[in-house]
């Protein structure tokens, strides 16, 4: 039976990366016996065709969601993608199929356990082992927000409401057990995004070895690992706070979401990409600016020790269930590393 693994997230735990290096090297691994399918990872944008990284289509076409303003989010590409994977999976009959969207678990919606019965029956013919990565979440929370600040989310909130709404949502035992009564324990994978846990300290190696790839050498010359480090930088607490005062200063999100809400002036939304051009200048002129501010005036710290520990806090129970059930740890550590 073909062997499916299916890796749903979660963000913030190398996804760019591990994507990147799927994507780039599909061919080799095909050699091996791995099909990373383009099924799901097919989009337009403005009428142009491209083939993503990852499989975001196959998770909203469950979902069913488009955004019907968005010319480039195809609704018919999207729709095929779910009869087109198994065509594709038929006709070049690789024994194992990776497939990789942490939409499964970024997205709300994927929390519904009627929409995880729905992929489980998608994948109802194929042997399917779930993957998981998760991280330790106080380094989770910061890490999304960050992300949210640089990348001018038009739903932006405070980063005190921010980790209120996500200790609610990174309850990791809660967020499994859908996947587990669908699939069962014995084919969900969980791993913790620590350094010290992986193989070599490596996410690739880590990846390969819990797909049955642990053969496969890093410094192989036939696989490209180098291109596929990550390109989303992290920056400190003093430039994030810098970049989110320099937005709201400017009002850029503030013009963008009326672009958005125009139907006189939708043109101008659809090309509002000239806008977010200005992510960049952003982002240099917070790192230029952190240079000459005094710490005592914008501190480093994003969120303090204090909060970090009672995020952990709350979230103890869950992790230690965690790690007695799918990771056979009798001590119920989870994750190594403390706030």
């Amino acid at each position: 039976m073909t062997t499916v693994y299916l890796h749903i997230g979660m963000p913030k735990t190398g996804t760019t990366s591990l994507q990147h290096f799927l994507s780039n090297n599909q061919e080799k691994l095909l050699e091996k016996g791995y099909l990373y399918p383009k099924s799901g990872r097919i989009s337009k944008d403005r009428n142009i065709t491209i083939c993503t990284n990852y499989h975001h289509g196959l998770a909203k076409a469950l979902l069913k969601i488009y955004d019907s303003k968005a010319p480039w989010a195809n609704q018919d590409v999207w729709e095929g993608s779910l009869k087109d994977l198994k065509i594709e999976i038929k006709t070049i009959k690789a024994a194992n199929i990776i497939i990789y969207s942490e939409a499964f678990t970024g997205r709300q919606e994927f929390y519904n356990p009627d929409l995880i019965a729905l992929t489980k029956t998608m994948l109802e013919e194929y042997d399917t082992k779930v993957i998981i990565y998760v991280r330790r979440q106080d380094e989770f929370i910061r890490s999304f927000y960050c992300e949210h600040i640089k990348n001018m989310a038009l739903d932006k909130k405070n980063l005190r409401n921010f980790i209120l709404e996500w200790t609610k949502r990174i309850n990791y035992y809660k967020l499994l057990e859908p996947w587990k009564k669908s699939f069962g324990i014995q084919n969900v994978i969980v791993r913790p995004f620590e350094k010290e846990q992986m193989k070599n300290s490596s996410l690739f190696e880590d990846f390969l070895e819990n797909i049955h790839l642990n053969h496969i050498n890093p410094n192989e010359s036939n696989f490209n690992f180098s291109s596929s480090m990550s390109k989303n930088t992290s920056y400190s607490g003093k430039v994030i706070k810098l970049i989110d005062l320099i937005e709201e200063t400017s009002q850029i999100r503030r013009l963008i979401k009326l672009l958005q809400k125009s139907k006189k002036y939708w043109y101008l939304y659809e090309r509002y990409g000239f806008l977010r051009r200005g992510i960049n200048l952003r982002i240099k002129l917070a790192i230029y600016m952190s240079r000459f501010i005094p710490d005592f005036l914008i501190s480093e710290e994003l969120i303090s020790t204090k909060d970090r520990v009672s995020i952990m806090k709350e979230c103890e129970e869950s992790n230690q269930k965690v790690a007695k059930e799918y990771l056979g740890r009798e001590d119920g550590k989870l994750f190594y590393s403390k706030p």
